[in-house]
């Protein structure tokens, strides 16, 4: 994949398929997933992520990467001559009898007078669909499955069912071996991805998804984390995983040596929006363990308020303390460009300022000083009535030079210039 490449050269020439799954790049935590959210195409956000700082040592220490289990995908294809759905079905959903999983999007219902007589002959039914939920304007609404599921879609473009996910876990806990005892991963590549390649440093004690008073020892293999769950002599050695989305959350834990698993999926909130998987996880370890009781929705719940209580209060003293009138709306007119995000104009419209950028035209409300806010689902629906808005931008001369939003950051300058 020679068009493959991080910010150092060096890091590059080194990078193996095993650095892809096993999130040790030195790349920050999540790079690339405001481009992402942004709906940037696959060849875009590889491109961004060859400009982005590496934050620590290659090969030193886990940071969870989105995008390089996508290009992982890509590898496969260039390997096998073959799509990635096409890859999976035969590898995977066909020997496993996964009848209810596809890779990509779901298809069209058809439509017309023929496809009803169809649907009334045969009786079939109409799919039982799921779809995505989350807060926009106070309220909890149901949303499309966005694009953005599929621009990678060997890492985040699968759908799939309950019964489907219990056949996934039966493989996992037979050791690779399906039902009828036939072996599709091999027994070495089953421990490659249970063994450590990266440690999971830096957590703190009242973290959400890795609480101190129940789980320790975390790692990162390929594809799981690895981490003890309990608490004294009252312990298991636990495989886990957790996705979330737009309205989107699941979580899946493994107990191989008590053949015991669990999965949850949720179609409502992405991470910042519910952390109820990890909660009803948490819960069931403990009854099944035997363990102190211990309320972790409530837990759980307080500490996701707490932290966004924080931010908004911290803004709103801010203001208080520093109440500061904008320069007349003309003043910040014009089209300002990143080198990383592109460019982005930002227009008059009677006595109101919009920013225009990827085809979104986003109303923006005067905050404070050279500072507007926005509602961050009005430039994309990744994001819920929790992830406020910010832009603000730098006058000098009576004219606005540079600009900087808050939803766009990925450790290089997030600095918007005017041209």
């Amino acid at each position: 994949m020679p068009d493959f490449r991080l910010s150092d050269p060096e890091v590059t020439q080194k990078f193996t398929v095993k650095d892809l799954l096993s999130h040790r790049s030195g790349l920050k935590s999540f790079a690339g997933d405001t481009l992402w959210n942004l709906d940037f195409s696959a060849q875009e956000i590889k491109q961004g992520l060859a400009q982005l700082p590496l934050a620590q040592g290659f090969r030193q220490e886990y940071a969870y990467q989105n995008h390089l289990y996508g290009i992982a995908s890509e590898l496969v294809e260039k390997v096998t001559g073959k799509p990635i759905a096409v890859v999976m079905q035969d590898k995977l959903f066909t020997p496993l009898g996964l009848n209810d999983t596809i890779v990509g999007p779901l298809p069209e219902p058809k439509k017309g007078l023929w496809a009803f007589f169809k649907h009334v002959l045969k009786k079939t039914k109409e799919p039982n669909i799921a779809s995505p939920h989350s807060i926009y304007g106070g309220k909890i609404s149901s949303l499309p499955v966005v694009p953005m599921m599929y621009t990678f879609k060997g890492s985040t473009g699968i759908h799939t069912t309950v019964h489907d996910l219990g056949l996934w876990m039966i493989l996992q806990l037979n050791g690779g071996n399906t039902t009828d005892h036939q072996q599709i991963i091999s027994a070495h590549q089953i421990q490659q991805m249970r063994s450590p390649h990266a440690a999971v440093k830096n957590l703190r004690p009242d973290d959400i998804q890795f609480p101190s008073r129940r789980i320790q020892n975390v790692s990162y293999g390929m594809g799981w984390f690895l981490q003890t769950y309990g608490e004294g002599n009252k312990y298991v050695h636990a495989l886990s995983h957790m996705g979330g989305f737009a309205g989107v959350r699941s979580l899946m834990t493994l107990i191989p040596e008590q053949k015991l698993g669990i999965a949850i999926v949720s179609n409502f909130g992405a991470m910042r929006v519910s952390m109820l998987p990890e909660a009803l996880r948490n819960k069931f370890l403990d009854l099944y363990l035997g363990l102190s009781n211990h309320d972790w929705s409530q837990e759980n719940l307080q500490k996701m308020a707490t932290i966004r209580n924080k931010n908004k209060q911290y803004k709103n003293a801010h203001r208080l303390q520093n109440p500061r009138k904008p320069h007349d709306l003309s003043v910040y007119v014009g089209i300002y460009e990143n080198p990383l995000y592109g460019r982005f104009e930002i227009q008059k419209d009677q006595n109101q300022l919009f920013l225009l950028y990827r085809k979104k035209r986003v109303p923006l409300q005067h905050w404070n000083g050279d500072e507007f806010q926005f509602k961050g689902y009005d430039l994309s629906l990744v994001y819920s009535d929790y992830d406020q808005g910010y832009i603000e931008f730098a006058v000098q001369n009576r004219k606005a030079v540079l600009s900087a939003i808050n939803l766009m950051f990925e450790g290089k300058s997030e600095i918007f210039k005017r041209i």
